[in-house]
């Protein structure tokens, strides 16, 4: 369920700053980017807040890590989506293959 949170579109600034900014069917969320040092990684963040009587909370958060191979044939992805119960990890490679039209 958690995962199925993370809205699949967002529009994140490059520079290190939080910016704030609304998802259709999730409402405001606080979405920050930066490069690694070295540049070798992209760390995007995610997080929703719920407000209920006044109190806000974090209600979900997603923090993944985008890194590409020296060769740049393959990108891996690092996720966690936390909520304050639980935290689900989740990994993804994608491998460049070859197109079959390609000299």
């Amino acid at each position: 369920m958690a995962l199925q949170t993370v809205p699949s579109q967002a529009t994140y600034n490059l520079d290190g700053k939080k910016t704030t900014d609304h998802i259709s069917g999730q409402g405001d969320v606080q979405l920050m980017a930066k490069w690694s040092k070295g540049g070798k990684s992209l760390e995007l963040s995610i997080a929703y807040t719920e407000s209920n009587n006044g109190q806000t909370r974090l209600a979900l958060s997603s923090k993944e890590r985008w890194t590409l191979s020296g060769d740049g044939q393959t990108l891996k992805v690092q996720r966690t989506v936390s909520t304050q119960s639980t935290s689900i990890p989740s990994f993804s490679s994608f491998v460049r293959k070859p197109r079959p039209d390609a000299p």
